[in-house]
This record gives C-alpha cells, sequence and structure tokens, in this order.
C-alpha cells in the first residue's frame, strides 16, 4: 500500500546509552489505520552523501544515514550484506503507535567525541510483503535533522 501522503513520521535523537555512540529512531504511524511495516531495519549506506526522497528503483536497506560533520559527509565505514526478509520482519502498528530501535552510529561511521555532527536518517521499503501474506507500506520517510555532539565514551553515564 503505497500512500501520497505519507502515513508515517520518522524521529531521530540521542539515545541514552552508553558507552558509544547512540541515535534513537523513532517511526510512528500517524494514519487513522493499521499499517503493516517491514521493520528487518538493515542499516546501509546513502548514495552519494544524500538521502533519497522517492523510492529508489532498487535498495538493500531499510534504514540509510548521513553523518556531516564541519568537513562534510562521513563515509559509510562497513561492507554490509543483507539478509533475506522473513515474515516475522512485517510488523503491525495501530493509528499512533510508535516503533523504537537505537543505533550505535560508531558501528557504521567514524565518530570522535567533541565534534559536531548533523544527522538524518531515511527508513525506505520497496516490499510489499506479498510473499508473507501481508500488505505492506512502500515508499520513503526522512527523519529530522538531529545535531549532536557526543561525549568521549568513557565519560558518558
Amino acid at each position: 500500500m503505497e500512500d501520497s501522503a505519507t502515513p508515517l513520521t520518522l524521529r531521530i535523537e540521542k539515545a541514552p546509552k552508553s558507552p558509544g555512540y547512540w541515535v534513537r529512531l523513532r517511526l510512528t504511524n500517524t494514519s487513522r489505520e493499521p499499517l503493516v511495516l517491514n521493520l528487518r531495519n538493515l542499516v546501509g549506506e546513502a548514495t552519494d552523501a544524500s538521502l533519497p526522497t522517492a523510492l529508489p528503483e532498487e535498495h538493500l536497506y531499510e534504514l540509510e544515514f548521513v553523518v556531516k560533520d564541519h568537513t562534510g559527509a562521513l563515509p559509510f565505514l562497513v561492507d554490509i550484506k543483507p539478509v533475506p526478509l522473513r515474515a516475522q520482519d512485517f510488523k503491525t502498528l495501530q493509528p499512533g503507535q510508535a516503533y523504537e530501535q537505537d543505533v550505535q552510529l560508531s558501528s557504521y561511521f567514524d565518530i570522535q567525541p567533541g565534534q559536531k555532527y548533523r544527522i538524518q536518517c531515511a527508513y525506505l521499503n520497496g516490499e510489499a510483503g506479498a510473499r508473507f501474506g501481508v500488505t505492506a507500506w512502500k515508499g520513503v520517510v526522512l527523519s529530522n535533522v538531529l545535531e549532536v555532539v557526543f561525549a568521549d565514551k568513557e565519560s558518558e553515564s
């Protein structure tokens, strides 16, 4: 079910985890109907240091990040091999219900303490889920832009 009026919001904020450099993603169903989502949420590399505003013809990941410091976009450090989708990756969010996930950015980017970062995320789903007996929402939703300075790993509490 692809919707021109996006029935989701995606918020990103600094997560209260320690040690490490974590962000919390909150995907909320803003529609009046239950919404089936692909929540495999595999993190992948954004192309051209920008996030898509429309669903690309081919994509392998549900979450893409752009992380920028004073020099520009940071390179993605990991070669992620996609894992196959499973039926249990699809979850139904009721109207107003949110799904939260914490992501350790330092697993994917060279985050340094004391530097200011601008972080944005996209949730992308092109998988309708028919082979699993569901009809999932398809599309792209962009998060807010988070400006954050991460403390030293050892000094976070």
